[in-house]
């Protein structure tokens, strides 16, 4: 199974000792990290560095297939998966364009 690290003041258990020590300062200490332009108070510094890229500083990532822009990179991930790809019968991933030629292809043969 692994080892596991228990922490002192609640029933979670980490694999490895930086996440304990990450979870004891989101949850039992309140380690904050304050956004400087607004009033946030985010419990880590890679969820403030995104903050302030996509509030602050605008930044936005654009998708290659549509007009489509996500604040984050996370998001416009989601938004490829949903929009553009699908999950054929065979639990392949197949294009938009895939996709309706196969469903075209399909009308066009009998399968009853």
């Amino acid at each position: 199974e692994g080892v596991r690290y228990p922490c002192d003041q609640c029933d979670y258990f980490a694999t490895q000792p930086g996440s304990l020590k990450i979870h004891k300062e989101r949850k039992h200490e309140g380690v904050r990290h304050p956004c400087s332009l607004c009033d946030l108070k985010a419990t880590s510094a890679s969820y403030l560095k995104m903050h302030m890229e996509s509030i602050h500083q605008g930044v936005r990532y654009p998708c290659d297939k549509c007009d489509y822009k996500a604040t984050t990179t996370g998001h416009l991930k989601r938004h490829k998966k949903s929009k553009h790809e699908e999950v054929s019968a065979r639990g392949y991933r197949v294009s938009g364009l895939v996709k309706k030629m196969n469903v075209k292809i399909c009308q066009d043969q009998s399968f009853q």
